[in-house]
């Protein structure tokens, strides 16, 4: 299920047109986010609408990486893309995606999260991380990542060392050394 942002409505993602829509992303304290979302059990018409219409909701925002948890859609995926021009964009789209390796080193990147709008933090990230997910197509990937992935960890219910998202509480979160946050954190 969608939500119709004009009208403010749920409608189902599949009865939806081709064209891409902004979703609405919800925000701290919105208790949606903590659900655990959802592995995909296919990648069909449906999912790849879902996926489109993220990254434009991402790119919207603006942002580098969401989560469809974000868009209150609790199914494990996460569109990212850390371009800095239309012209250098290469959209990442990861399904189901699990990190099967991560580095011991560790880099600081000053971050922010579209659900925990104008609050910024350096959060300690695996420089590299090994992630395996379905691609677009529905076939099983691996890809060696900069470890920027941090909308990873809202699809497992955190918001990767932006504080608590359903209490608002915008304190640092301790890493838990895999890219996502310690529960308490």
């Amino acid at each position: 299920w969608g939500e119709n942002a004009a009208r403010g409505r749920k409608i189902p993602l599949k009865s939806r047109r081709n064209a891409m829509a902004i979703l609405p992303i919800i925000t701290v304290p919105d208790p949606r986010l903590r659900k655990i979302s959802e592995p995909v059990e296919r990648v069909d018409a449906e999912i790849l609408t879902l996926l489109d219409d993220m990254l434009e909701t991402m790119y919207d925002a603006p942002g580098i990486g969401l989560a469809a948890i974000q868009v209150a859609e609790p199914r494990r995926i996460v569109v990212v893309d850390i371009g800095k021009t239309d012209e250098t964009r290469a959209p990442l789209f990861l399904i189901n995606p699990e990190v099967i390796w991560a580095s011991e080193e560790l880099s600081t990147y000053n971050e922010g999260c579209l659900s925990v709008p104008d609050y910024y933090d350096d959060v300690k990230r695996p420089a590299r991380v090994r992630v395996r997910h379905l691609d677009r197509a529905g076939a099983v990937e691996e890809d060696n990542q900069r470890a920027r992935l941090s909308d990873r960890v809202a699809i497992d219910g955190t918001t990767g060392g932006h504080g608590d998202a359903t209490t608002g509480d915008q304190g640092r979160g301790a890493t838990d050394g895999r890219g996502g946050v310690t529960r308490g954190g």
